[in-house]
């Protein structure tokens, strides 16, 4: 079994619990193209969106369709009650960045904070679903959304925190990023999304050493946090200590209740002693 597999054990689990709690578990670094726009992208959804509508069939094309064009002519509380319908309709048709900008439009109406972030999350978390040429818009609404955030509330750790991890994704100053999620750690070195990002950026760049502190740091904060064990392992590896990567793998197993988990993870154990 590759180390890849290793990680993806769980995959079906950690995609449950991604769409249930959004931002729980930050994506490994992936590098987009063209992602520098500047403002938010409305033209883009708002295509995106046309083309989506038109493709839909049946009940769900008229709903859809009546929803978008009474939101054009709608007061502000019927927008608000319009944007809740149509982000409800987007996930449920598997479109997070529609249902994103859907949540973004209730931010503008409000300006409220809260909504702000949740559109930026939506949008951030949207990436992992979609393909490289359609990143780069996310990307930009998230940090816009980020921003509008910090605008507000200049100390909200998890805006902060998402706003560098855009930078260091998708543009080419990773380090104005990394200078944010740094400042969010000396701040709150408890703060385990930040030092999820940092430890998986510190993978990326291959500065294991620095990885396995942040991934041990992340594990004395929520012993619980079973995912990490396996990137904690998965990092041990990379480094060369097969040994520590066992240790690892055997605490994680201990805490697992799934027979088929634990069972995979003993086979790659077996597969570290013997290789």
């Amino acid at each position: 079994m590759p180390r890849a597999q290793l990680i993806a054990i769980f995959g079906v689990l950690a995609l449950f619990v991604l769409l249930l709690f959004a931002n729980t578990i930050p994506p490994r670094s992936v590098k987009t193209e063209g992602a520098e726009l500047t403002g938010t992208q409305p033209e883009y959804f708002e295509t995106a969106v046309q083309v989506a509508s038109d493709a839909l069939l049946g009940e769900n094309k008229a709903r859809v369709s009546e929803w978008q064009q009474a939101f054009n002519h709608a007061t502000t509380n019927q927008k608000l009650n319009l944007c809740d319908s149509l982000i409800k309709v987007w996930d449920g048709l598997k479109r997070p960045d529609l249902a994103a900008y859907y949540a973004e439009q209730k931010a503008v109406l409000t300006n409220s904070t809260t909504l702000w972030n949740n559109a930026g999350e939506r949008y951030y978390n949207a990436v992992r679903f979609t393909k490289n040429e359609g990143r780069a818009p996310l990307y930009r609404s998230a940090m816009n959304c980020f921003e509008k955030v910090l605008s507000k509330d200049p100390g909200n750790l998890d805006a902060k925190t998402n706003l560098g991890a855009c930078y260091v994704e998708s543009t080419s100053d990773p380090m104005k990023g990394i200078g944010l999620l740094r400042e969010v750690v000396t701040q709150d070195s408890m703060h385990i999304n930040a030092q999820l990002n940092l430890a998986f950026f510190s993978v990326k760049s291959g500065q294991y050493e620095k990885a396995i502190e942040r991934f041990s740091k992340v594990l004395s904060i929520k012993p619980d946090y079973l995912e990490a064990y396996l990137f904690l392992a998965d990092t041990y590896e990379r480094e060369g200590n097969k040994q520590k990567a066992i240790e690892i793998l055997e605490t994680y197993i201990g805490l697992v209740d799934d027979v088929t988990i634990k069972n995979e993870v003993k086979n790659y154990i077996n597969k570290l002693k013997t290789g």
